[in-house]
């Protein structure tokens, strides 16, 4: 990765994190605010940028597929699903089950998306796409069902749908902080595989990898990361989309310069996201999703039409 790139980087994730840190509605922070709101606010919204982008990097690499992303393959909203599981259930936040419950539901609905793609005969862009919008409604339905069965929580639910960055405690953001970890090492670990993974698993398999293997394992890093990403802020679309393609501008097409220029990119977007949600409007604030989607809906147009036979 360019040199000047990572100053760049590092340069304005310090200056970001300041500047969040900072403002906001009630104007300068006490220690109290600070502490308790500002800071793991701003902790949160970089486990969930860059996992986010770390994420759709990886999708976009083992899958052979400039459009995939987390939120658009059905990971996202299968996490949501888990989560709402694992609160019907009654599961604590401090138990285990409660982030592996969200975690096998986010990688199940990514799965399902992949096989479904793959039933056609292909895992071109179009029907990978299709295959995801297939997951997202019938997981969709199972949330609405939700809504009758638990009317009480409806309200916290709809906040998770609409993306939004909230204050958690320490030991809930160490907690996804480790779980995002856990997904980005084997990412990148296995960065050059993916990498020949992009010739096409018939010359990859001439060249020794394993592609059904790499790509079940890689998809396992994508879910554990959506999945401390929606534990933090519910569905944030598009980040895993925006930041890879302008992460490889940048970088080049190398999939561990991509993945580790999307964990600092994508940090920085949605703190910036997230400090511009809070701040626009004096009286309320705009749940960071809904930002995410005005900007990632006609980039994904543009993707869509400039690079139809990217990945074919």
């Amino acid at each position: 990765m360019n040199q000047k790139y990572k100053i760049t980087i590092l340069i304005s994730i310090l200056i970001l994190i300041i500047l969040a840190l900072l403002v906001g509605p009630s104007g300068f922070p006490s220690a109290e605010i600070f502490f308790n709101i500002r800071l793991p606010r701003v902790l949160a919204g970089l486990i969930i940028g860059g996992a986010l982008a770390s994420s759709g990097s990886i999708m976009q690499g083992v899958l052979r597929n400039p459009l995939a992303e987390p939120y658009i393959l059905g990971a996202s909203s299968g996490a949501l699903l888990g989560m709402i599981v694992s609160i019907s259930l009654g599961i604590p936040y401090a138990s285990v089950f409660y982030y592996l419950i969200i975690f096998l539901f986010s990688f199940f609905a990514t799965i399902l998306a992949y096989f479904i793609s793959r039933g056609t005969g292909t895992t071109n862009i179009i029907n990978l796409i299709l295959a995801g919008v297939i997951v997202n409604i019938f997981v969709g339905a199972i949330i609405l069902i939700f809504f009758f069965l638990s009317a009480k929580e409806n309200f916290s639910v709809i906040s998770f749908m609409m993306g939004q960055v909230s204050e958690k405690t320490f030991p809930v953001i160490i907690t996804c902080a480790i779980i995002f970890i856990l997904g980005f090492v084997p990412g990148l670990i296995l960065s050059k595989q993916t990498d020949i993974l992009m010739l096409g698993d018939k010359k990859a398999t001439e060249l020794g990898v394993n592609t059904e293997k790499v790509r079940i394992i890689m998809l396992l890093s994508s879910a554990l990361m959506t999945s401390a990403s929606v534990v933090l802020g519910g569905l944030i679309g598009f980040v895993g989309l925006i930041i890879p393609h302008i992460v490889r501008m940048f970088v080049g097409p190398l999939q561990r310069n991509v993945l580790v220029g999307s964990l600092f990119s994508g940090a920085v977007f949605l703190v910036l996201v997230d400090a511009f949600s809070r701040t626009i409007l004096s009286t309320r604030e705009i749940p960071v999703g809904i930002i995410t989607a005005l900007i990632g809906a006609p980039f994904f147009v543009w993707v869509l039409t400039r690079k139809r036979d990217y990945y074919l």
